[in-house]
């Protein structure tokens, strides 16, 4: 049963602050690692591949990202490093994780760009040309499980043993907001992508963080993330936290501003989007201390 009140799994900040610190070590480390490689691959063949680079690289980032995460175990041993990273998850069990997760999180796009609609903060234009509907399938379905494997499978957890729930909750959706600070997004300043880290801290991060609660198992988010990226990406044709696609399937425009379609930054810095991401959480809240997916 979840409980947000019993918060009695706080044993050792230090360990949990050092295992996040060995993560973020590795991850650097490797990382700059894989731009030499990367500089020294021939970028005619790089770009040979189209959108199918975009999926190599989440892929390789996928592998940093797990080996960090292996990495950072050696001073938090308290935690199972495969099973707790959701990823020795029973098929059938992962499967309606994700599928559950998917119907929820194309539901729950599908309002926004709507509401959005109506509103007159998203304008549709046209089927787009030659969309290209697979490689982006495997880039947010990788991002998806990488990103709830970090920040939900490790770091919510390390902080949790450390901290509290309660602590860890807030923290862990804040950290996940934040860190897509590190996006390039053209025509945006500081101030704009510290509005859109704030929002996704609150409308993304915490209705993520709740979902894991749930199952205690990665892949009811996975669903929810996957789905979310997907079609607000490829099938609305809207930008995905300030990046703009190629090759999806319709064109659309979206108006300036918090209380229109967000612009450059996407539906994700709007009130909108902010309003039905705390309806997400209530939602799962309102889950709690059910059977769900069990």
């Amino acid at each position: 049963m979840l409980d947000l009140e019993n918060d009695s799994r706080g044993k050792c900040p230090g360990r949990a602050l050092g295992s996040v610190l060995l993560f973020v070590s590795s991850f650097l480390l490797q990382l700059y690692f894989l731009s030499k490689c990367y500089s020294a691959l021939d970028p005619v063949w790089l770009d040979s591949i189209g959108l199918y680079q975009k999926v190599l690289g989440a892929g390789l980032i996928f592998v940093i990202c797990l080996v960090s995460s292996l990495v950072s175990r050696l001073v938090c041993p308290g935690l199972s490093a495969v099973r707790d990273l959701g990823l020795k998850e029973e098929f059938p069990r992962a499967l309606k994780g994700i599928g559950s997760g998917f119907l929820l999180g194309a539901f729950f796009v599908t309002a926004i760009i709507s509401s959005l609609s109506l509103a007159g903060g998203y304008q549709f234009i046209g089927m787009a040309e030659a969309p290209q509907m697979v490689p982006y399938l495997l880039l947010y379905f990788i991002s998806a499980v990488n990103e709830e494997m970090v920040f939900r499978g490790f770091l919510f957890q390390s902080l949790e043993r450390g901290f509290g729930l309660k602590i860890a909750f807030v923290f862990a959706s804040l950290l996940f907001g934040f860190a897509h600070m590190m996006n390039f997004i053209e025509g945006a300043d500081v101030s704009q992508r510290v509005l859109l880290s704030a929002f996704l801290s609150v409308e993304a991060g915490f209705p993520m963080t709740m979902a894991f609660l749930l199952t205690r198992s990665i892949w009811f988010s996975v669903g929810i993330h996957f789905a979310w990226n997907f079609f607000e990406g490829v099938v609305y044709g809207a930008n995905v936290s300030g990046h703009e696609l190629d090759g999806v399937l319709v064109e659309a425009r979206l108006t300036d501003g918090i209380w229109g379609g967000g612009g450059v930054l996407g539906p994700e810095a709007t009130v909108v989007n902010l309003v039905f991401g705390l309806l997400l959480f209530c939602f799962l809240w309102k889950l709690k201390g059910k059977k769900f997916l069990n």
